[in-house]
């Protein structure tokens, strides 16, 4: 008898989990119209990012200096950090990129996240965060959310 309970019961949960599964699949046309309808992130100031706080920002300048950290990350590689507008020593922002890993998994090489945006001015979208007295930062796990931006700018 608590065989046949506790079929039913995992039978019900099943099948109420699919119907979820499957409304949310079907969502109108007009939630993929506000998704698309959604502005990015604001724009701030390397020097303002104090201001901003646990906000979803794009913060640009150009990148003046970096670190590799020691040790990777599995599956992300090693993170460089990469300073905006001023050195590490004086640092009023900076962003967390990874170097990423092969498709083997053997983690690829943290000097081309250095060359790719050093030197370089560049964009970096997410969320800005700040631990203890240092200085704002952006952890960016998709480097496709760092965009070097023309010379000219």
């Amino acid at each position: 008898m608590k065989k046949l309970i506790l079929c039913l019961a995992i039978a019900a949960l099943t099948s109420l989990g699919m119907a979820q599964d499957a409304a949310q699949r079907q969502a109108s046309p007009s939630d993929a119209a506000k998704r698309a309808d959604t502005p990015e992130a604001p724009k701030v100031a390397p020097t303002d990012a104090k201001n901003h706080i646990g906000e979803i920002a794009n913060v640009c300048g150009k990148v003046v200096g970096s670190s590799v950290g020691m040790n990777g990350l599995r599956g992300h590689g090693f993170p460089v950090s990469l300073y905006i507008d001023n050195p590490e020593a004086s640092a009023i922002f900076y962003f967390v990129a990874f170097s990423g890993e092969s498709e083997s998994g053997r983690t690829k090489e943290p000097n081309k996240v250095v060359t790719a945006y050093g030197g370089k001015n560049v964009c970096a979208t997410g969320k800005i965060l700040k631990r203890g007295s240092g200085p704002p930062y952006i952890i960016v796990a998709d480097n496709s959310k760092i965009v070097i931006q023309p010379t000219g700018k």
